[in-house]
């Protein structure tokens, strides 16, 4: 059975003291959310477009990162184009060097989609990395939010200790802004895993007898469940069926067959026990019926996702179909134009190194200016500190625009004079120096896959990755990674 209520211990804490401290950008995610969890999609369209229309008017990059980002929130049921405009929006808050904090919102975006797939250790590697940046930050808002999603991914695959551990430290962190009820919740699922009955016993029954709580909530069914199971432990029969009835009269209420199923089986169970063999022939014809109907809905989900995909695959079929002749005459153009190009280049390159040979052997090296030796140096720092080097564009040209140096041809020899070395491969060394680093520190990041790891490092092609991590490291990415 799904630890379900771990979700809503969020939802406990009284935010308003610390809403205080965020800027206005994060009242957008907050919006968007409310309006999505409300069911109006077309308010939080309009919202989002609003933003986009704003930010390219203002030049706002943080507005435009979040325009990118709210496009991946608002789409709640298609899992791998979300997965692409998370990662689509991390990429150009990386290139607009948009502050870290506000990549926390798609890096939880990412482990709630990977979540839904069920490839929990991706959702952690995700969630891990969002955890550092809050905490660096210090976003405490966010970091609840994150030690609540670590707290259930953990217990999905099995990891109590883990979820132990992440419960822990948000009661630490966050008991004093928690409602007395929430905080009953909290505490009898803390206590549930750590097999406390008599504690868990308390703590659950406070919640469930709290003067504000109804029938009608989602949580009500499972907790209930819990508590029959923690009695049946202590032999207490009576007090069990009690609370597995409110969970199956709560359950039905909402429509949670799961918990309904669940109830349905230990009252029927216990009923025989008791000798009131009408209501276990009651119950259990229920729990038949149920179960009928969960193996339904699943085969349903099951049919309707074979249907998408081939939808999906008939129009990507049609879509090539009509564009594979343009293809064809742009793929011929494109050889004849690089042809033409490098035969030009060939020519030039043999006519320079010709004259060079005529005129002086001894051709004079090429003098930087003092004055601008000092701007590169400085700036080519903050090139370092600020990650530039991981975008996949990274040429002379690139780095002299973003830098405001005055010509590439400066850059080139700065490098080659201070560090012997060309620039593409100064590049390629801070990069593999990057990805080693974190691959050490970052038990999570040595599960991606090498493509995964080779965007990251900002390479277009793993051969070209695993060629100069090769020549670097002496071993390849998948011999290093096996060696930590």
């Amino acid at each position: 059975m799904k630890y379900l209520s771990v979700i809503f211990l969020l939802f406990s804490l009284n935010w308003d003291s610390v809403y205080a401290q965020f800027d206005h950008y994060d009242s957008l995610e907050i919006n968007t959310v409310k309006l999505i969890t409300k069911g109006q999609l077309q308010k939080a369209n309009r919202f989002r477009d609003s933003i986009c229309e704003i930010g390219k008017k203002q030049d706002d990059k943080i507005l435009l990162f979040f325009c990118h980002f709210l496009s991946a929130r608002l789409l709640t049921n298609q899992q791998d184009e979300g997965v692409r405009k998370c990662l689509y929006a991390l990429e150009y808050g990386k290139q607009n060097t948009i502050h870290p904090r506000y990549f926390i919102y798609p890096y939880i975006k990412l482990a709630n989609l990977y979540s839904k797939a069920e490839n929990y250790n991706t959702a952690l590697g995700y969630l891990h990395l969002a955890n550092e940046i809050a905490k660096d930050n210090k976003v405490d808002f966010l970091l609840g939010k994150i030690l609540n999603l670590q707290s259930l991914v953990s217990l999905n695959i099995g990891d109590t200790l883990s979820s132990l551990k992440f419960q822990e430290e948000l009661l630490d962190r966050y008991s004093d802004v928690m409602s007395e009820k929430h905080l009953a919740l909290y505490k009898f699922d803390f206590f549930y895993l750590k097999s406390n009955i008599d504690s868990a016993l308390w703590h659950g029954n406070k919640y469930l007898n709290s003067k504000k709580n109804k029938n009608k909530n989602l949580i009500v069914p499972e907790v209930s469940n819990k508590m029959g199971d923690l009695l049946l432990i202590k032999n207490d029969t009576t007090n069990a069926k009690k609370y597995f009835e409110r969970a199956f009269n709560a359950s039905q209420k909402i429509k949670d067959y799961i918990n309904s199923e669940y109830s349905s089986k230990k009252l029927a169970f216990i009923c025989l026990n008791l000798g009131d063999s009408e209501k276990a022939k009651y119950y259990s014809k229920i729990n038949i019926n149920l179960k009928d109907s969960l193996i339904g809905i699943l085969e349903k989900t099951k049919i309707e996702k074979i249907a998408n995909q081939e939808k999906e695959t008939q129009i990507i079929r049609i879509i090539k179909n009509q564009y594979l002749s343009y293809l064809y005459s742009i793929i011929i153009i494109t050889v004849l134009l690089i042809t033409i190009i490098l035969f030009y280049t060939y020519q030039k390159r043999n006519t320079t190194i010709e004259i060079r040979k005529k005129t002086n052997s001894n051709y004079p090296k090429f003098q930087i200016p003092e004055k601008e030796i000092k701007i590169i140096e400085n700036k080519l720092q903050l090139f370092i500190e600020q990650q530039l080097f991981l975008e996949k564009k990274c040429n002379t040209g690139f780095v002299v625009r973003k830098l405001k140096l005055k010509n590439e041809r400066y850059l080139s020899e700065y490098i080659k004079l201070k560090y012997n070395k060309s620039f593409s491969d100064f590049i390629n060394e801070l990069r593999i120096n990057y990805i080693c680093e974190i691959l050490k520190k970052n038990k999570y990041v040595r599960q991606y896959s090498i493509e995964h790891i080779t965007t990251e490092a900002g390479f277009l092609s793993r051969s070209t990755f695993s060629r100069c991590f090769k020549k670097q490291v002496g071993v390849s990415p998948s011999d290093y990674i096996n060696s930590l």
